[in-house]
């Protein structure tokens, strides 16, 4: 009987938590069709202002993509106060895109391309709790192997591998040294070491400000120097602490 007891109490726990997830999505999406009452007129996938607004999926427990961190940051559910950000750098604004029936959370999803790809990374402050450990390629979600952080010295911090290779670049290391090399096509575009302020991006000086460290045994990089030395360009959007790179 007790154990009948316990998971009638279980069952009963994932119920109202399923619940309360539903409830909230339709509360967010009332908030947000309070805000901009046209769009559920669009003849679109998002027609309704469903869960794939703010995740990647239509299912709403699933993780969010970048427009849902946005929301998710400013929870009193102030729409105007982001629409003027362009937090998929798709070079369209949260607004443009709302008032054209897209999702202004998905880099493929636009009124016409401009760029060619974009890499995001959702930075958190050290030893955050609610770090997420994915980033976004070109919209979907890519999971890595820790979390983005932001340094002491306020530097975006990605791991090593996830930066570069997500960005097209190769990885080479130079154990001797404690060198990293940033290559692409196989032509060497950057260099930093681990502990050290200084680097090289395409052969000239430059001040990463942080250090490539090492935490938990994990390498982590300034991520504005990999996408310097890869030729991508930054899009910083600070609500959320989202750095986007995307290629023309």
């Amino acid at each position: 009987m007790k154990r009948l007891s316990i998971v009638a109490v279980v069952v009963a726990i994932m119920f109202v938590a399923s619940f309360m997830v539903v409830l909230g999505q339709e509360d967010y999406s009332e908030e947000f069709l309070y805000f901009y009452p046209d769009f559920s007129a669009k003849d679109t996938k998002l027609k309704g202002a469903d869960c794939w607004l703010c995740h990647f999926h239509e299912n709403g427990d699933t993780p969010r993509n970048l427009y849902g961190v946005q929301y998710e940051v400013l929870m009193d559910g102030d729409f105007p106060a982001f629409e003027n950000d362009d937090v998929d750098a798709d070079g369209y604004t949260n607004i443009q895109e709302i008032e054209a029936g897209y999702n202004p959370g998905d880099f493929m999803s636009n009124p016409k391309k401009k760029y060619s790809k974009c890499v995001s990374f959702i930075l958190s402050n050290e030893d955050d709790g609610d770090a997420r450990q994915y980033i976004i390629g070109n919209g979907e979600q890519v999971e890595i192997d820790a979390p983005c952080y932001i340094s002491k010295k306020e530097k975006s911090m990605v791991p090593l591998r996830a930066g570069i290779e997500n960005l097209g670049g190769e990885v080479g290391w130079d154990g001797n040294e404690r060198r990293v090399d940033i290559k692409k096509s196989g032509k060497l575009v950057g260099q930093m070491w681990i502990g050290k302020q200084n680097a090289k991006v395409n052969g000239k000086d430059y001040d990463l400000v942080s250090a490539p460290e090492i935490v938990n045994s994990r390498t982590f990089v300034p991520v504005k120097a990999v996408g310097d030395s890869l030729g991508a360009e930054l899009v910083w959007i600070n609500h959320g602490k989202i750095a986007n790179f995307r290629f023309k």
